[in-house]
């Protein structure tokens, strides 16, 4: 399944100006996924098709892709320092 993603990928990003590396792939492959099934359509092919036909979801296709990820919660370095200066206070 990884190998099709990576591959639908590298066929339709060039064409729409995306960096296809730079996305993370599991977040970004459920979330296309997922807009697969709510289409209707049967995987990657048929949604390449139809990118292909409807510009206004190729306009979608980026944030679908857009993993956004908060390190600043999971970054123990990052609350040590919000401890120091709140105790300079």
């Amino acid at each position: 399944m990884s190998r099709e993603f990576d591959r639908f990928l590298g066929q339709v990003c060039p064409g729409l100006d995306l960096e296809w590396r730079k996305y993370r792939r599991k977040g970004a492959r459920k979330r296309v996924d997922g807009r697969i099934r709510e289409l209707g359509l049967a995987g990657y092919d048929e949604y390449q098709e139809y990118l292909q036909a409807n510009p206004e979801e190729a306009e979608r296709l980026p944030g679908l892709m857009v993993v956004t990820v908060s390190r600043f919660f999971r970054d123990r370095a990052c609350w040590e320092e919000l401890i120091r200066l709140l105790s300079c206070l």
